[in-house]
């Protein structure tokens, strides 16, 4: 996995490049312009609450969309909301499983994300088939607002997740 010393180095290497802090946090600039700038996610839970449910907002206006370039934008929107969540999640997954079960725990993990893409498409497929395209597409997204919801309203953990930062700090003092 890469760190922001590997982040450092390519930046680095970069011509004209200097290396900034500004708010306690590292930016690197090319020409004087920023480039790419380090700022960790403080909010985790709530960030992977709001990337799901930007996620089913998008499905929802993708369902209701007529316009082509409206529809491509949410779709790379959704996109988006998807690789925050799975930044999030696989992020979690590393730091909070035990090393000696790391093995086993990302084996089913990878079992549960593989097969839920399979029965998730036969689902969305069967479900367009009997009651057309575009209300399987809204249900989906209602029903992934509703999946947020609960899981906002069930999981007190979740809301109150802070920084992966800090729970790297924690996963490093674990034996």
């Amino acid at each position: 996995m890469a760190t922001w010393d590997d982040v450092q180095r390519l930046a680095m290497a970069m011509p004209q490049s200097d290396e900034r802090i500004s708010r306690e946090n590292r930016q690197w600039r090319v020409k004087d312009k920023l480039f790419v700038w380090e700022r960790p996610l403080r909010r985790a839970g709530m960030a992977l609450l709001i990337a799901v449910a930007g996620f089913g907002l998008c499905m929802i206006g993708f369902a209701l969309s007529r316009s082509f370039v409206l529809s491509l934008g949410l779709l790379a929107a959704s996109g988006a909301f998807d690789m925050v969540s799975i930044l999030v999640r696989s992020t979690l997954l590393q730091l909070r499983v035990p090393h000696e079960m790391m093995g086993r725990v990302a084996a089913i993990n990878q079992v549960f994300v593989g097969s839920s893409n399979e029965v998730g498409a036969f689902e969305s497929g069967l479900a367009a088939r009997l009651f057309g395209v575009t209300t399987s597409v809204l249900a989906g997204g209602v029903v992934t607002l509703g999946v947020v919801a609960f899981s906002a309203l069930r999981s007190r953990e979740l809301r109150a997740l802070g920084s992966l930062a800090s729970e790297a700090a924690v996963a490093e003092k674990a034996p």
